[in-house]
């Protein structure tokens, strides 16, 4: 449709390549980057141009402005549509990758943190790839705390769970919702003392925290962590986690275990004994 007016303004002498031209444009302002685009399209530009002034007896000035605004159109109504489909496709990634309510990484991410970890540990031939592991985290009591305040309190005390826990962790890992009221911190480096320093520390920064403003009940948590070390699979590290947890919530709840047996047992970290392991 757009080739018509040109055509009929350079008298036909541009019929030949101006359908081909405005699919290359149309190409190159869709498919190629910004830069890239503007070279093709003023390659293409120029090859008209030269048409024009070649077949007919005088520069067609019309024509040529005519052929100019429509490729310009052309380009400019692509480039936004190519910037609008960039940007919902990185929504949509976002969203794959991102929890809604809390903004944390979500179970996918988790999982695929985990994975990575557990290649990088079976490839590494130096035998000293045994820092860093996980830690898995529930919240004691989450009913009650949806009973006393709605479910709409009970996203808020997530969302303040989630931002003290980031706070809590800063660099040292990844905090990962991975259910409802389940949560996750990847540790990339430590070892099992480190690990559960790390896990009291976050415990302990729920704790002071006033959530009457929130909630009726004080919120608390278990946690269990498990490192690296006696696992290969991402799969196992969770499950000795899980383990740990499942500890935690066996002795009473708001309170650190190792997923690391051995002979003196299940090391525990609870409110009243010392963080150091």
């Amino acid at each position: 449709v757009m080739a018509i007016p040109a055509i009929y303004a350079t008298g036909g002498a541009a019929t030949p390549i101006l359908p081909l031209a405005y699919l290359v444009v149309a190409h190159a302002a869709y498919a190629l980057s910004p830069r890239a685009a503007a070279v093709r399209a003023g390659a293409m530009l120029g090859i008209l141009i030269a048409v024009l002034v070649s077949n007919v007896d005088s520069p067609n000035f019309t024509g040529v402005s005519v052929i100019v605004g429509e490729v310009i159109v052309i380009a400019g109504i692509l480039r936004f549509n190519r910037s609008r489909a960039d940007a919902a496709e990185r929504a949509s990634l976002e969203l794959s990758r991102i929890d809604a309510l809390t903004r944390l990484a979500n179970r996918r991410m988790f999982e695929r943190s985990l994975a990575i970890a557990a290649t990088r540990l079976r490839s590494d031939t130096s035998d000293d790839y045994d820092d860093g592991g996980l830690v898995l985290i529930d919240v004691d009591d989450f009913k009650a705390i949806n009973s006393s305040g709605g479910h709409k309190a009970g996203d808020e005390v997530l969302r303040m769970i989630a931002s003290v826990l980031e706070g809590a962790v800063g660099e040292q890992g990844t905090v990962c919702r991975i259910g409802g009221d389940e949560f996750a911190i990847v540790v990339s480096a430590g070892d099992g003392g480190s690990l559960a320093r790390l896990a009291e520390k976050t415990r302990a920064a729920i704790g002071v925290v006033d959530w009457r403003v929130l909630c009726e009940p004080k919120v608390t948590l278990s946690m269990g962590y498990a490192t690296w070390q006696h696992v290969d699979q991402w799969k196992d590290i969770v499950i000795a986690a899980d383990m740990a947890l499942r500890a935690s919530k066996s002795a009473g709840k708001n309170a650190v275990t190792s997923g690391r047996q051995d002979a003196s047992g299940i090391a525990r970290i609870g409110p009243d004994t010392a963080a150091a392991v």
